[in-house]
């Protein structure tokens, strides 16, 4: 009989897999379970096994245990024609789920309950017994369950019978009570819960949008909270502060830099390209005596505005320009006028600090007079030296 029973209960558990809602057991619950099925008897004298009527009230306490009282009935033959008997059996049990959350839910429990035996013309009779249970719950939804149900009933009595019933029906559930949502998890503390953020990492403090990931409002991939620049054009990269990169140091962002290789300190424009200075030419009027070049006193003055010009722009140069007049061969006028522009490049370097670097010399000779050299006053403004000041950075 245990290997038909166990036979039976298989196959059900098989056909209840076909799909239902996931659903689970709940805290609280009451439990209605109306159930048919078979009861085999190891009582000698009853003919027949036969159907059994169920119906059992439950509650459970959690998701995995719950007290269940089962009432079962059902009516028997007696052998030789001897008639029949009521047979009343309450039982109380604790059950035990296996709820994993799934639709379908196993279970295992025990207890004690009391069978009464009513034979037509008889005595009635009646035994404890403990009862031990085996079955599955399947979900059809959270309030209706399909059920199946074995039970092994020991009898107490003088008898010791071993009964056997198994039986199918449904599970419903009443009396739930509301259950007190549990507050959504925000393992971040972003404002965001987890179910909704996409970046459940996003460190304290960073505001964030709806999705949980920290805004980056000109999509720069700098968060708003570390941004320093928060309106770069979309597309300009960026360093880690957010900000424009400017690869050359010039100020101009490369996004606009149309001359990114810049050299440092190099003044530029809107578009980062170098300015062109127009050159500050400075005529010093210095000018010299015949075959001389000797800087006379009253220049002194004029050397020393040339030389605050060159302080106050540190990136400026200059280039010295010596001339003389017609006088003489061209070849002794040549290192003549080469002699004058060294001497008011000495006068800035020894006696204005100006850096020599910064300076450069070069002697032209009578090559370029601008005057007549066939007058005497022609021939002294030719013999002079024209300084050309550029800013180059």
């Amino acid at each position: 009989m245990m290997k038909k029973a166990i036979g039976a209960a298989a196959a059900l558990a098989l056909a209840l897999t076909a799909g239902a809602a996931s659903a689970v057991e709940r805290e609280g619950a009451w439990t209605v379970s109306p159930m048919i099925g078979l009861h085999w008897y190891d009582n000698v004298a009853v003919e027949d096994d036969d159907t059994v009527y169920s119906l059992g009230i439950g509650h459970n306490f959690s998701r995995n245990w719950s007290v269940e009282a089962l009432l079962s009935y059902s009516k028997v033959d007696l052998r030789g024609g001897a008639g029949e008997v009521d047979t009343n059996i309450a039982t109380i049990s604790g059950l035990y789920h296996f709820d994993k959350g799934d639709a379908l839910v196993p279970y295992l429990g025990g207890g004690i309950g009391y069978r009464n035996m009513d034979p037509q013309g008889g005595d009635d009779d009646g035994d404890s017994l403990i009862n031990l249970a085996a079955g599955l719950k399947y979900f059809l939804t959270p309030q209706v369950a399909l059920r199946l149900d074995g039970r092994y009933l020991l009898d107490m009595g003088d008898d010791n019978d071993d009964d056997y019933q198994l039986q199918a029906g449904l599970q419903l559930l009443f009396g739930v009570p509301k259950a007190m949502a549990a507050a959504p998890l925000d393992s971040d503390g972003d404002g965001v819960t987890d179910d909704k953020d996409r970046c459940p990492n996003t460190p304290k403090g960073v505001a964030v949008g709806a999705d949980g990931c920290p805004l980056d409002s000109d999509g720069d991939g700098v968060p708003d909270s570390f941004d320093h620049c928060p309106n770069t054009p979309k597309g300009a990269p960026v360093d880690s502060r957010g900000c424009p990169l400017d690869s050359d140091g010039d100020g101009v962002p490369d996004y606009l830099d149309k001359c990114p290789n810049t050299p440092l300190g190099t003044k530029v424009d809107a578009q980062g390209c170098p300015v062109m200075m127009a050159p500050t030419r400075m005529e010093l009027k210095i000018e010299f005596d015949f075959d001389k070049s000797d800087i006379r006193p009253q220049y002194h003055a004029l050397l020393g505005d040339a030389a605050a010009f060159m302080e106050q722009h540190p990136g400026s140069v200059a280039t010295i320009e010596g001339h003389t007049d017609s006088t003489g061969p061209d070849s002794y006028n040549q290192k003549l006028s080469e002699r004058r522009a060294d001497s008011v490049r000495d006068y800035l370097v020894n006696k204005k600090k100006i850096d020599a670097n910064r300076l450069k010399t070069v002697g032209y000779g009578e090559t370029r007079p601008i005057a007549d050299n066939a007058s005497k006053d022609g021939r002294q403004r030719n013999r002079r030296v024209i300084a050309v000041i550029i800013e180059t950075k």
